[in-house]
């Protein structure tokens, strides 16, 4: 890496400096710079995506079956590894035992996914993801299918024989 002179070193660190202050003097402005700088790289992306797309339609369409199989396979390696961690060594139903990955589902002990999944707009695999990305928070649990249905609606699970509130 280059060594930068003295002079432009200070330059550098002055402007850095300025830029500081203005952030803290004007962060509605930066807030809006930022929001409209992030709307215009989005549609960017689309549009060099949406031309990629069409200069590549012919590889796409050769691994089209390469690729769903590749991201089934990677979202199953997500779920499995969040349920594991949930559960433990070997993932299971915390109510009835269950074992089989295609039956088992992330519950929120204390209610309300529906709620928490609409506040941070993640469902399916982008929670798993989230889940990870936020270091596994302790508020949830593995069950399978069956027990989450009946815990979000009738406040128990048939295989306790308890009412839970």
């Amino acid at each position: 890496m280059r060594k930068l002179s003295e002079d432009r070193e200070k330059q550098l660190r002055g402007w850095r400096e300025a830029s500081s202050r203005y952030k803290l003097r004007h962060p509605d402005r930066v807030r809006m710079f930022n929001r409209e700088r992030g709307k215009r790289r989005l549609e960017y992306f689309r549009e060099y995506s949406k031309r990629w797309r069409e200069r590549n339609s012919e590889l796409l369409e050769k691994n089209r079956e390469k690729n769903k199989e590749y991201k089934r396979e990677w979202t199953r390696q997500i779920k499995l590894k969040v349920l594991t961690h949930y559960s433990g060594n070997q993932p299971k139903c915390a109510c009835c035992g269950e074992d089989k990955i295609e039956f088992l589902s992330i519950d929120h002990i204390n209610g309300c996914g529906t709620k928490h999944s609409k506040r941070i707009g993640k469902t399916g695999s982008t929670f798993y993801r989230w889940l990870i990305q936020n270091n596994f928070p302790p508020e949830y649990r593995v069950l399978c299918i069956n027990c989450n249905f009946a815990f979000g609606h009738f406040g128990y699970c048939p295989h306790q024989f308890s009412r839970v509130n």
